[in-house]
């Protein structure tokens, strides 16, 4: 995303010394050089945002717990369709 805390001299000399590649992509382009996060991360993030939303407004409840991983397998399997994957 070019931010400036990504590209520093110490960033820099640090992949050089452990032999790293640095390769830094035009600015809205990194959707293409990472297809997981528009096909699948995305529909992941808005469909548990949708499950937490409604589970809230019916509980009542604005915190969900860790302990609450039923939202997250739910709503894993709303977005990791084969359609998605593919």
């Amino acid at each position: 995303d070019n931010h400036g805390s990504h590209i520093t001299g110490e960033a820099i000399m640090w992949a050089i010394d452990y032999k790293i590649a640095l390769v830094a992509y035009t600015p809205y382009t990194t959707h293409f050089f990472q297809p997981l996060n528009v096909g699948l991360f995305s529909p992941l993030q808005t469909a548990y945002s949708t499950e937490v939303l409604n589970a809230a407004e019916f509980s009542g409840k604005l915190r969900v717990s860790k302990e609450q991983l039923e939202y997250y397998s739910r709503t894993r399997a709303k977005a990791f369709t084969l359609e998605n994957i593919k």
